[in-house]
């Protein structure tokens, strides 16, 4: 390896491997050997060569999230720790055996990322420290709540508080109920979660005027009045994130004061019935901060009576995603405003979106979409119109890497039928793409069956490398056998079945082994919906684990959720993924 040069393009692919096997272990949720291994691993291949230092350096500062560890383990760590600066985010309960081990190292810098905590009186024996990160607090009721927050020395340097207020509450007022909680002058995010079993209402949210440093809030399951947000909302200078989950009263004018605030970039509010659009406008038109917007409601948007769709037009550049309920606008059947139809058509200059959706009765022409030129996925929700998104896909757009399509109007007709339709709508599509240079992936949430999934499979377009389809009605892994292992160009495949007639679970596990042996190479990532099982006989076990270790180097996702000890072990001992899921506090 003369002067470590690879070539550039093999080294990118082979470091991009490793960055993806990094990526992945931060949502491992147990600690075991194989995560320092692996990291021990890493941290040599640092010293193959400068450029690879220079790669994965970065890389190594990824914070591993650990949720229980042994002594062993733990002095494992501490060795690696004193050669490169590797640091683990430590998931535990106060009763764990890792807390033990943590609060008799005093020299250790140690990190919380979630500490939970349901024992007031354990908590005296709860060292203060600048390395408690996150707390999530789930009292039983008022007096334990108080207990919480009432550890000033030891809750001061806190940065993250999800607190749960307790059933017994009818309504909240901070000032009278929770006064211990503006003292937390360090927390950058604060969640508050209502009871579950009633909504009730916050009040005197402008006592949280003291937390300056608050950067994130979040508010469920309670409701908030207008006037004491704006209140607090007025004066909350660093304030980069709010998401209020119930519907806010005299919402225009809560709009508008968040709209004039200068560092907030994300933002979700839930709405009326309605949603006047006059406002959504000229709010977009003054803000250049927000980054995301949702917006949910019941309802379309409306327009004041005296106001004209011709004069509203959009000129924000800066936002670039965007949820809403419905794009749509109640234009009162005035079909000559048809091109107003959509909110994403009131743009009147380049816009900064990286995602639109469309009902498909309303894409817009060409010349209106190209105002998107950042957009990278497309949503179309319909089958019924395809000239429109047909010249999108034609014109070789070269942001848009996605397309999404869906159709929830189609009920009441048979599962043959449906098919039918989605078989002559989709054909075309995938043909269309194969001129395109830069669509990949396609996802179809619409009912298909394996008929369709070979055809396109079989069309081997060069292009399309990820294929989706949500909701396969006939799912049968044998009828796809021959078409995956054929296919050259397809990385990423996900199919969901929509029925529960399907093969036996011997039968699925026979197909996909010889579905991963078969193909090329070009197949890293499965999502297969396995057939409903509560074992897996030994021998089929055994099957798909020689087929793993026998093909383990080209695999990196296998999200099938079997119920085998034995296959999730050798997927873990690989670093291939199976259906892990990380919960996210805040």
């Amino acid at each position: 390896m003369s002067g470590c040069r690879l070539g550039t393009l093999l080294e990118l692919k082979i470091v991009g491997y490793l960055n993806e096997h990094i990526k992945r272990h931060q949502l491992k949720k147990n600690c075991d050997d194989s995560v320092f291994d692996y990291i021990d691993f890493i941290v040599t291949l640092r010293l193959v060569c400068k450029s690879w230092l220079n790669t994965l350096v970065g890389k190594l500062n990824t914070d591993f999230m650990i949720c229980s560890l042994d002594e062993v383990q733990y002095q494992k760590y501490k060795q690696l720790k004193k050669k490169e600066d590797i640091k683990l985010l430590f998931i535990v309960n106060f009763d764990s055996t890792s807390y033990k081990i943590f609060i008799e190292d005093q020299n250790e810098d140690y990190v919380y990322d979630t500490l939970t905590l349901n024992d007031v009186p354990s908590l005296s024996v709860i060292k203060a420290s600048r390395s408690h990160r996150k707390w999530y607090l789930n009292p039983n009721d008022e007096t334990d709540l108080n207990s919480y927050l009432s550890h000033k020395e030891l809750l001061s340097n806190l940065k993250k508080l999800t607190l749960c207020i307790p059933n017994s509450y009818q309504d909240v007022c901070l000032m009278s109920d929770i006064p211990n909680i503006s003292n937390f002058s360090s927390l950058k995010k604060l969640c508050l979660i209502g009871p579950h079993n009633n909504t009730i209402t916050i009040k005197s949210i402008e006592y949280f005027t003291n937390l300056k440093n608050l950067e994130s809030f979040s508010i469920y399951h309670m409701v908030v009045g207008s006037e004491s947000l704006i209140s607090y909302l007025s004066i909350a200078n660093d304030l980069k994130a709010l998401s209020i989950d119930q519907p806010i009263d005299s919402f225009d004018m809560v709009y508008k004061n968040i709209c004039k605030m200068n560092k907030l970039t994300n933002l979700t509010l839930t709405t009326g019935s309605t949603i006047q659009l006059e406002t959504i406008v000229e709010g977009l038109n003054i803000n250049h901060s927000l980054k995301m917007l949702c917006l949910w409601g019941e309802g379309e948007f409306q327009i004041h009576k005296n106001s004209s769709i011709t004069n509203l037009e959009i000129s924000n550049s800066t936002l670039e995603y965007i949820q809403l309920n419905s794009e749509v606008i109640n234009l009162n059947g005035n079909d000559t405003l048809r091109g107003y139809s959509s909110f994403y058509n009131l743009w009147n200059g380049p816009s900064g979106l990286e995602s639109v959706s469309y009902e498909d009765t309303y894409i817009p022409c060409i010349e209106s979409f190209q105002y998107h030129s950042k957009c990278t996925r497309l949503s179309v929700c319909g089958t019924s119109n395809y000239k429109e998104l047909r010249d999108i896909i034609l014109s070789n757009i070269p942001s848009l890497q996605s397309l999404d399509i869906s159709d929830e109007n189609d009920r009441g007709k048979s599962y043959e039928i449906r098919a039918i339709e989605s078989l002559s709508y989709v054909i075309p599509l995938v043909t269309d793409m194969q001129s395109n240079r830069y669509l990949t992936e396609l996802s179809l949430s619409l009912l298909v069956d394996c008929n369709l999934i070979c055809k396109v499979l079989d069309m081997n377009s060069p292009n399309l490398l990820k294929f989706a389809c949500q909701k396969v009605y006939d799912f049968n892994l044998s009828k796809l056998t021959n078409s995956l292992i054929n296919n050259d160009k397809i990385q990423q495949i996900h199919f969901s079945c929509s029925l529960d007639e399907r093969e036996s679970i011997s039968e699925f596990i026979c197909e996909l082994s010889k579905i991963i042996s078969g193909n090329k190479g070009n197949i890293t990532d499965y999502y297969l919906t396995a057939p409903e099982h509560d074992e897996i006989l030994k021998d089929d076990a055994n099957q798909l684990i020689q087929t793993i270790i026998e093909n383990h180097s080209k695999i990196l996702d296998l999200n099938i959720a079997f119920f085998s000890n034995e296959i999730n072990n050798i997927l873990n001992k690989y670093y291939i993924r199976n259906n892990r899921k990380t919960q996210y506090i805040i």
